[in-house]
């Protein structure tokens, strides 16, 4: 507190009850260890102690109406001033600072030692957080109209908030509607800016400080950012609901489990939309994982060189190669031709062989979107000329597809992805589970739709795909 006259009171508790109760909710222990243990602790110390119980982390735990009354009378038990006096003036340390950390646990934070060390180490989060950061130094560059500074100010008060980046007992970090709804504010700010006569809004911005530019595409119903890094779009927003499609997210290891997941992703990683993976050509796409790198090349971190079509900002090019390759025995060359247009997302996909010899691989284009769904499983349908096929399975793997079409119930929009070229579909829900203040819960995160073609090429020879994915109100 640097501000003249401002001051704060802290008062110390007893580290060791804090992670008992943490060890507690966290399922680690059982209520009869955690009620010796407290005992134990409690009455081996005579001198004054200060302990916090944090009620979530009991309801995380499961305490039952019986067990809050043993606990309880168990603490008022103690004999003396333990409960009765509370001696903040003696007790209270005297003034200095803290270093820099992440203290208590009121939330679940691993191996972090702050709240910096998660941005570093998630690129999902550091990606809003930069976004948010981003769009709240260009709103307020924006001083003409007043009623349109007063509506921004809104916004920004809207979405400034930290409850996507903490994992408590409510396991806020791990709700997709808690970050959609920040996504929400950020996309209705970037609208009325866009919208401005007097005011020019910049398209190129590095949201997430890795040194390159992330270039922001705002039509009249989508709102995508065109990203170098894996060739890709990184967010996917329709503006007539404010939802962003694009919010895939892959939590670090630390908060929940995903240990049910039969294809896996690698933790703390932004999943994009459109990103290349290649397989050996014998491979089963059913067995897929990105994160095993001995059968799956991903390019979802290589940064491809991007170039502006044209003058409205509509269209670009990516381009990038494998590089020398043994998992798929050369080097492809890739290029990708976005066209965003007024409720769609057109891709062309170019592959080449640079090798001095054939190459037979399968290649797959990943498509992980955060669809709203009334259901426990995100269903889709199947288009076919005779007739349309529904499928439920949160898992599952269709040959010889089309098109298929998802319904977001919540948001009354459906988005449908279709291809020139018949594919091979993989589509699994990601899920993760962990205890929260409501039980056992498995919460929904996004579902990677991945079409896969196999290839055979000759030297020099291309190969060419067109995807493409259309959301509009159904």
């Amino acid at each position: 507190m640097q501000e003249m006259g401002k001051s704060i009171t802290v008062l110390p508790t007893d580290d060791q009850v804090s992670q008992l109760l943490l060890k507690y909710a966290q399922k680690q222990i059982g209520f009869s260890q955690m009620l010796d243990r407290l005992r134990q602790q409690l009455a081996g110390n005579d001198d004054y102690q200060f302990a916090m119980l944090n009620l979530d982390h009991l309801l995380q735990g499961g305490i039952s109406e019986e067990q809050t009354i043993e606990l309880f009378s168990m603490l008022f038990s103690f004999e003396g001033s333990t409960l009765d006096e509370v001696g903040f003036g003696e007790e209270l340390p005297s003034k200095g600072y803290l270093q820099s950390g992440w203290y208590g646990f009121d939330s679940v934070r691993g191996q972090l030692e702050c709240i910096n060390d998660l941005l570093v180490q998630d690129e999902s989060l550091a990606y809003l957080y930069g976004r948010y950061i981003t769009m709240v130094e260009v709103a307020r560059t924006y001083k003409k109209d007043k009623d349109i500074r007063k509506r921004l100010e809104q916004l920004i008060q809207k979405m400034s908030c930290g409850t996507p980046f903490l994992c408590d007992a409510n396991t806020s970090m791990l709700r997709s509607s808690v970050r959609k709804l920040m996504w929400r504010y950020i996309s209705e700010a970037d609208c009325v800016l866009s919208s401005l006569k007097d005011f020019t809004y910049p398209i190129a911005l590095d949201f997430d400080n890795d040194q390159l530019d992330e270039h922001l595409v705002i039509g009249k119903y989508l709102s995508c950012v065109v990203d170098a890094k894996g060739g890709s779009i990184a967010e996917l927003t329709y503006l007539p609901s404010l939802y962003n499609y694009g919010d895939a997210f892959s939590p670090l290891t630390q908060f929940g489990s995903s240990a049910h997941i039969l294809h896996p992703i690698r933790k703390g990683e932004k999943q994009r939309v459109f990103t290349d993976v290649f397989l050996p050509s014998d491979f089963l796409v059913e067995e897929y994982s990105k994160a095993d790198a001995s059968t799956c090349l991903d390019l979802g971190q290589a940064v491809y060189s991007l170039s502006v079509l044209d003058r409205k900002s509509t269209e670009y090019r990516l381009t990038s190669t494998t590089g020398p390759s043994a998992l798929i025995g050369g080097e492809i060359g890739i290029s990708k031709h976005f066209k965003l247009r007024q409720n769609t997302v057109l891709l062309d996909i170019t592959l080449t062989n640079l090798s001095d010899h054939e190459i037979s691989c399968i290649y797959g284009c990943e498509i992980p979107l955060s669809v709203a769904s009334n259901r426990d499983a995100v269903g889709f349908i199947q288009l076919e000329n005779k007739k349309n096929i529904a499928h439920d399975a949160a898992e599952i793997m269709i040959d010889n597809v089309k098109s298929i079409r998802m319904y977001d119930e919540p948001n009354s929009t459906s988005l449908t992805l279709v291809s020139d070229t018949r594919f091979t579909l993989l589509k699994e829900d990601y899920t993760i589970e962990i205890s929260t203040l409501l039980g056992d819960e498995r919460l929904y995160q996004h579902t990677l739709f991945m079409a896969s073609w196999p290839i055979h090429l000759e030297c020099g020879e291309e190969r060419k795909f067109t995807l493409g994915l259309r959301v509009e109100r159904k």
